[in-house]
């Protein structure tokens, strides 16, 4: 079983590496960039190309990151909250009645 995990995983690899020596050699042209600043930089095509994807991976996963943080600390917080209101309604289920009750309807009237 060990065997089949690293055959597989080296199968993976290898086709990772594939495609990536794929995708370089079909997007091997030079680019020029240029900034607003007039400023411009030579890159080949695949470079910029995976510098964009990248960018935008990261412009939305960082949303994501903070989004699931926040979810998990309000839940954290709920959690917290709920094991406090069940301590007390066991509190006030445990508390004893008075032997002397009366109506508040007969009071009142």
């Amino acid at each position: 079983m060990k065997w089949l995990k690293r055959g597989v995983l080296l199968l993976v690899l290898l086709a990772i590496w594939f495609i990536g020596w794929q995708f370089v050699d079909a997007h091997a042209t030079q680019v020029q960039l240029h900034f607003w600043a007039g400023r411009s930089v030579d890159l080949w095509l695949w470079q910029a190309l995976l510098a964009a994807a990248a960018a935008g991976g990261v412009s939305v996963g960082l949303p994501l990151v903070f989004l699931l943080i926040r979810s998990r600390l309000e839940g954290r917080y709920y959690r917290k909250q709920v094991g406090r209101l069940k301590d007390e309604v066991h509190g006030l289920r445990n508390l004893p009645l008075e032997k002397d009750q009366r109506n508040p309807i007969e009071d009142s009237v």
